[in-house]
């Protein structure tokens, strides 16, 4: 197997690995591993691992060009849902008070929906099937990273969040 391959699945895992104990250690309200400020960091050099993966994958298989169309569509429209989540979210700063409006109007994780629709999307299109075949590891752990966040939300806002899940999807 390629060597370039296995080096950024790694980084790629360790990169999940460090995120999940980031959420975890907050859910526990104590320090994480590495400070808070500089997770992003570390979540960049995993979606760029993980994009290398995609051109280094040692499995490839060549789409038709419906198949290559359609899945960039769902790429694409998964880095809009990450863009426009990022933005409502970075536009919402009160802690005390449940995100509902813009794309949160709709759906509870937009931010996680859209990552999984790039981890289908872009490797279908670029027949990168290691790649592709990846999404059956991050997905579990992004629906835990899901899981831990609404029960904080269920705790943290009761009715309201309650209220507000029947209201959204996903």
């Amino acid at each position: 197997m390629n060597e370039d391959f296995i080096l950024a699945f790694l980084i790629c895992f360790i990169t999940y690995v460090i995120h999940t104990e980031s959420h975890y250690s907050s859910r526990k309200e104590r320090k994480p591993w590495i400070p808070e400020n500089r997770i992003g960091l570390f979540v960049a050099i995993g979606y760029f691992a993980w994009f290398y993966m995609m051109f280094s994958d040692p499995f490839k298989a060549v789409p038709d060009l419906i198949t290559v169309v359609i899945s960039l569509a769902v790429g694409i429209i998964g880095l809009f849902m990450i863009i426009f989540s990022a933005k409502a979210k970075k536009g919402f700063s009160d802690a005390n008070k449940l995100a509902t409006t813009g794309i949160y109007s709709k759906i509870r994780n937009p931010m996680y929906l859209g990552m999984i629709l790039v981890y289908l999307g872009f490797p279908l299109a670029a027949g990168s099937l290691l790649t592709l075949a990846s999404v059956l590891i991050w997905t579990p752990i992004m629906f835990m990273w899901i899981n831990w966040e609404e029960k904080d939300l269920t705790k943290q806002f009761g009715k309201e969040y309650l209220e507000y899940k029947k209201k959204t999807l996903f």
